[in-house]
């Protein structure tokens, strides 16, 4: 188990015409758990392209357990030689049960970073379609104390007052099945459901919260302009909440820790750090 310190044939020529694709795009490559990147050879892969997360978590502070469902809409690139798709899913990650396409389908774990979901060859192609869908249980990593800078590992954490996700660099495999590399960014929809009198925030703007039969309080936030895995985050606990709109017109909440709120001055000068960006990488976003 790794800890990792800081802040994922023969081509038959009756199915090449059945399909239509020309010879440049038949080539078959063998699926592989890494995207080739030199620095985290065990996470990310090239055989396909997430479009879209659409996660669903309930996180019982009581228990600390996080119960996830993930949809996960992607586009294959290559024509595969495997029945197999893989992903970055943490082995500190219970993993219940996987679909493609609503269809259950075997799954093993390759390492304690990988997933493999069988898929048959002869449905993938370059431009071809999934859904995949995972169904699983985390716990976050505990700490007796809340954590200082070089305490924190990447992954889903218990602060002692609430929980909070850090991805960056290679953390997000560690609370959602994903292709966890910074080249695959893709839009989001992060639904959060908490017990009455817990907040939970998220990237993207938030929808309207809805209150279950349970008293359970669900709100989704969606982020549709793509980001990378190690940007996708999650705080629950007790925070004071406060919303604004810049002069630049940009809405925008600010979720400040019990007793922060005093140190946290400088959030109130976000139109003035917008201001300096945009002069030297364009309007936001």
């Amino acid at each position: 188990m790794r800890r990792r310190r800081t802040t994922l044939m023969i081509c038959l020529s009756l199915v090449l015409m059945c399909v239509g694709l020309p010879a440049a795009e038949a080539t078959y490559i063998p699926t592989s758990p890494s995207g080739g990147d030199s620095r985290f050879p065990y996470l990310g892969n090239s055989s396909y392209q997430v479009d879209h997360y659409d996660l669903k978590l309930r996180y019982d502070p009581a228990t600390g357990q996080l119960d996830g469902q993930a949809s996960l809409s992607l586009t294959t690139t290559v024509r595969f030689t495997t029945g197999a798709l893989y992903f970055d899913l943490y082995s500190d990650v219970t993993l219940h049960s996987v679909t493609v396409n609503d269809v259950p389908k075997t799954w093993t774990r390759t390492s304690a970073d990988d997933v493999r979901v069988g898929v048959s060859p002869y449905d993938v192609w370059p431009g071809a379609k999934f859904r995949i869908g995972f169904d699983y249980t985390v716990f976050p990593l505990e700490h007796t104390s809340p954590p200082t800078h070089t305490e924190i590992a990447p992954g889903w954490q218990d602060t002692g007052e609430g929980t909070i996700v850090l991805s960056e660099p290679d953390g997000a495999h560690w609370w959602f099945p994903s292709n966890d590399h910074p080249s695959d960014k893709a839009t989001y929809d992060i639904t959060i459901t908490v017990p009455p009198g817990v907040d939970a925030v998220s990237n993207g703007l938030p929808g309207l919260p809805v209150v279950g039969p349970d008293g359970w309080v669900t709100t989704t936030w969606t982020q549709d302009h793509p980001m990378a895995t190690y940007a996708a985050t999650v705080v629950i606990g007790s925070y004071e909440i406060e919303r604004g709109v810049t002069r630049q017109g940009i809405s925008y909440l600010n979720a400040y820790a019990p007793g922060t709120r005093t140190e946290a001055d400088e959030l109130g000068r976000i139109s003035d750090y917008i201001d300096f960006l945009q002069k030297y990488l364009g309007p936001y976003p």
